[in-house]
């Protein structure tokens, strides 16, 4: 006869191997949810950026869902979350629309720096003040290419403050200086002749020094060179879409990333893929990273924004939840064997 205490046991044991196949079957985790790092702060809120500073610390940029004009910026020091601009701070600059900071923000000395696309402008905020400055006003980009201009969400700013952002009025690549001084770094015919000559030309951009990695409107990830001024194809289209599931002939690229193990990670946006190359040997190293399916099954969705270096692993935000990680390889194993209690661990990790 089986006793209750041995029916109990079977089936928490049973439970527990539910719950650490369900775990195993994820191959990454959350750091920290849209809600427990505005805490309330704001209404329906989405995350943009996320910027992992030297020390580890994660500052993330938020806008709203309501009808205000919402901007916020977090700091997560892994065990919680601090306020480093509240809405109202930003409320002071006198904007007409939320603070939207794309895929290109960075943390540069002491300041956030980036475009806000929604307003045309280069905006930093002070991490120490939570001071939010215009420091580059429409005004500059509209005389830098002679029309009324419409920067992008596709822009990238280098550690040194450079930033390289596409300006769809006239079709160029535009640099901004560390010192906000604003150029052409590709012009309209080169942009066209080079890159790709489809409307939507650059659709997303990763830098490493004076190497610019673009995703072009022709389905192609570009090697561009600033100081020769020299583009290279390093992925075609057959290169990216033989690995993975959607093959029509079109590619969306999100967020490119250089990142410090060497590799260059970029999010395909038509096939909802996290991937990875080798720069030095592109085609031969690409590499699927996360595939729609591995994306689907959680904690997150497959709607990858602004990537990221976390602990060691490749990191982005999900437009809708949260900041998100691959665990280091120890981690995954324990992740396998542990279940959920080792999950809500990692959680605050």
């Amino acid at each position: 006869m089986t006793s209750y205490k041995t029916c109990a046991l079977a089936l928490t044991t049973i439970a527990s191997l539910s719950m650490a196949q369900s775990v195993a079957a994820q191959k990454y985790f959350e750091v920290f949810s849209e809600a427990d790092a505005v805490n309330g702060t704001v209404t329906s809120p989405f995350i943009d950026a996320a910027v992992v500073a030297p020390d580890g610390t994660v500052y993330s940029t938020f806008r709203g869902g309501g009808s205000a004009d919402v901007g916020s910026v977090t700091a997560f020091d892994g065990s919680g979350f601090s306020t480093v601009m509240t809405n109202a701070q930003y409320s002071v600059i006198g904007s007409t629309n939320d603070y939207a900071t794309g895929n290109g923000l960075a943390l540069v000395g002491d300041v956030l720096r980036g475009v806000s696309f929604f307003d045309n402008v280069v905006y930093e905020v002070n991490v120490n003040t939570g001071v939010i400055t215009e420091v580059i006003p429409t005004t500059s980009f509209n005389a830098a290419v002679s029309a009324v201009s419409n920067l992008g969400s596709q822009y990238e700013t280098a550690p040194d403050g450079t930033i390289y952002v596409y300006e769809q009025t006239s079709n160029q690549l535009l640099s901004v200086s560390p010192t906000n001084v604003i150029s052409i770094e590709i012009d309209a015919a080169t942009l066209t002749s080079d890159i790709s000559d489809e409307v939507n030309q650059i659709t997303g951009i990763g830098v490493n020094g004076t190497t610019l990695y673009i995703g072009s409107g022709e389905d192609t990830i570009i090697e561009w060179d600033t100081v020769t001024n020299t583009a290279t194809e390093l992925l075609s289209l057959n290169d990216i879409e033989d690995l993975t599931d959607d093959d029509d002939e079109n590619l969306f690229f999100g967020d490119i990333f250089f990142a410090p193990d060497g590799l260059v990670y970029f999010y395909e946006g038509d096939s909802d893929y996290l991937m990875s190359f080798d720069p030095t040997n592109a085609a031969n190293t690409v590499a699927v990273v996360l595939t729609e399916q591995e994306l689907l099954d959680g904690p997150g969705t497959d709607l990858l924004g602004q990537l990221a270096w976390y602990e060691g692993n490749i990191a982005w935000t999900d437009q809708g939840d949260g900041f998100y990680a691959i665990p280091e390889p120890a981690t995954a194993a324990l992740l396998a064997i542990g279940g959920g209690l080792i999950a809500a661990r990692r959680r605050r990790a």
